[in-house]
């Protein structure tokens, strides 16, 4: 469980470290903006649209990757109590199932032959 939260906090300063980056590189860009005119301004805002979306982009995957991870933890976590408490699997209790019905049919069976011999009988 700490390995995700170390790897959540990786994540997390990864993408500010991301950020940063992209805040120096638009300082430079509007230095440089303010000598060149308009389209040099349109053409730091397309970068920052274009990098926000790479960054966007690696942020969802990182997140998928670790949401995946996590899931994983997760039912290695849950399999390993269950066989510590060991708890019935699915399939043993479907043959658990399958034998109560059998012994309940043969009860039934044997209340009908009891009930009939009462009959004969009295």
């Amino acid at each position: 469980m700490a390995e995700i939260v170390d790897k959540a906090i990786l994540l997390g300063l990864g993408i500010e470290n991301k950020v940063k980056e992209l805040v120096n590189e638009l300082v430079e860009a509007g230095e440089k903006a303010k000598g060149s005119g308009l389209g040099a301004v349109k053409e730091a805002e397309n970068r920052f649209v274009d990098e926000a979306v790479k960054v966007v982009s690696e942020t969802l995957k990182r997140a998928n990757v670790a949401k995946d991870k996590a899931e994983s933890m997760a039912v290695e976590i849950a399999e390993g109590l269950a066989d510590k408490l060991k708890l019935a699997t699915k399939d043993e209790l479907d043959v658990v199932e399958k034998l109560a019905l059998i012994a309940r049919e043969k009860v039934e069976a044997l209340e009908k032959r009891v009930k009939a011999l009462e009959e004969a009988k009295g």
